[in-house]
C-alpha cells in the first residue's frame, strides 16, 4: 500500500527483507497481543478491501524475498510484492514454492526463462543477506519500520500503526505521529 503514496508525493520506496536479529532487544508484548493483533489485522484488511486468512502452518518466506529482489530488478517489484502478499494472505498459498513465484512473475510480465534462470541461480540471495545485515547494523528490531528525512520509526505495537496520512506527513516532514496515536 505504501507504493500508492509514491504516486502522490515525490518518494523513493525501498522494500527491505527483514528477519529478527539475534541480538534484538524489543519491548515485551502485553497479554492477548496475538489475539488482539489478529483481530486488528482482520479489521484493517476488511476496511481496505484486502481479503486475508491466517494459516496455522508457518511458511518460510525466504524464496519470496529473493524473488521479490529479482522482480524489482525487472521493473515489476511492487506488483510482484503485492501478488505474493495476496498469494500468502488471501489465498493461503505456499510462497516458498519456486514454481509459484516464477509463474507469478510471468503473469506480471517477466520473461519466464530469464526470471527462472536468475531466480534459481540464487541471485536474489545476496540482496536478501545484505538487507539482513543492514537491519542488524541499523538496529531494526521490528517491522514495520519507516525512515525518512533522517528519522526512523519502528512500530512495536499494532496500536501505533500510522494511517497513510500520518505516514505521508512523517515521510514528507520527518514528524512523529506517535503523540497523535497515544
Amino acid at each position: 500500500m505504501v507504493d500508492l503514496m509514491a504516486e502522490d508525493i515525490d518518494l523513493d520506496i525501498e522494500l527491505v527483507s527483514w528477519k529478527m536479529p539475534e541480538n534484538a532487544v524489543i519491548p515485551p508484548k502485553p497479554e492477548r497481543y496475538k489475539e488482539e493483533g489478529t483481530q486488528f489485522a482482520f479489521e484493517l484488511a476488511r476496511s481496505l478491501g484486502v481479503p486475508i486468512t491466517f494459516q496455522a502452518r508457518v511458511m518460510d518466506a525466504r524464496a519470496a524475498h529473493e524473488a521479490t529482489k529479482i522482480a524489482f530488478r525487472m521493473g515489476i517489484g511492487f506488483a510482484f510484492s503485492r501478488a505474493v502478499f495476496d498469494l500468502k494472505w488471501a489465498e493461503g498459498k505456499d510462497v516458498s514454492d519456486p514454481e509459484l513465484l516464477i509463474a507469478t512473475a510471468v503473469r506480471l510480465g517477466a520473461e519466464e526463462e530469464t526470471f527462472r534462470t536468475v531466480f534459481l541461480s540464487g541471485q536474489g540471495c545476496e540482496d536478501v543477506e545484505t538487507d539482513f545485515e543492514r537491519c542488524v547494523m541499523n538496529r531494526i528490531w521490528t517491522i514495520p519500520s519507516f525512515s525518512g528525512q533522517g528519522k526512523e520509526i519502528q512500530i512495536h505495537h499494532f496500536k501505533n500503526m500510522p494511517s497513510l496520512e500520518q505516514l505521508k506527513k512523517f515521510i514528507k516532514q520527518g514528524e512523529s505521529f506517535f503523540e497523535e496515536n497515544q
